[in-house]
């Protein structure tokens, strides 16, 4: 029931501004509707995969470490009984946010007022704002943070990097500034590094 709701909003809110979109462009109030829709589902789909692969994250290091993991939805489990492969596994989906992120804004070529690139970024952006919010405020913590937690490493340090990229990400996204810091991959190698211009 909650799900038809928020589908029926979403639906009379782009139906709604379709017409105050319409009155500004050259477009008809179809074709408003059309170009909105499409916005909207790309956007949608770009948040669902950014979702997707924070938990290929998951499976990517798992699979580096050689350890058998298994899925229940969006819950996995491990087996295995050392910390630090729980801990690695933990910290693959965040990684996979940072990661993507930095591709995304790093390729020139990637065209970032996309709606589908906004989607993903969306997701890289608010999941580790969410996630933080939840795990200092729920007793125990919550999800991959409470793993690491549980693992030995103080998941705080892990807030305080994941949150502080969310928002600088955010930041770079919105006002596209020159930024020093840049990844380049190829086939055959990933470069991270420090551009320094005078």
């Amino acid at each position: 029931m909650k799900s038809l709701l928020a589908v029926l909003m979403i639906g009379m809110m782009v139906f709604s501004v379709s017409f105050v979109f319409a009155e500004e462009t050259e477009l008809t109030p179809s074709q408003t509707r059309w170009f909105l829709m499409k916005k909207t589902v790309g956007f949608g789909t770009g948040f669902f995969a950014g979702f997707v692969g924070h938990e290929l994250g998951h499976s990517v290091v798992a699979e580096i470490e050689d350890v058998d993991i298994t899925w229940s939805g969006s819950d996995w489990r491990t087996h295995t009984e050392k910390k630090s492969e729980v801990r690695n596994i933990s910290l693959g989906g965040f990684a996979e946010q940072i990661l993507s992120s930095e591709i995304i804004l790093g390729c020139d070529k990637i065209p970032k007022d996309n709606a589908f690139v906004l989607g993903y970024m969306a997701w890289n952006i608010i999941n580790p704002i969410i996630y933080t919010l939840k795990n200092e405020t729920r007793s125990g913590g919550h999800g991959d943070l409470k793993t690491i937690d549980k693992s030995g490493l103080n998941s705080e340090y892990v807030e305080l990097v994941i949150v502080g990229h969310a928002l600088l990400s955010a930041y770079r996204l919105y006002k596209k500034p020159e930024f020093p810091f840049f990844i380049k991959a190829t086939h055959q190698e990933l470069i991270i590094g420090l551009a320094w211009r005078w």
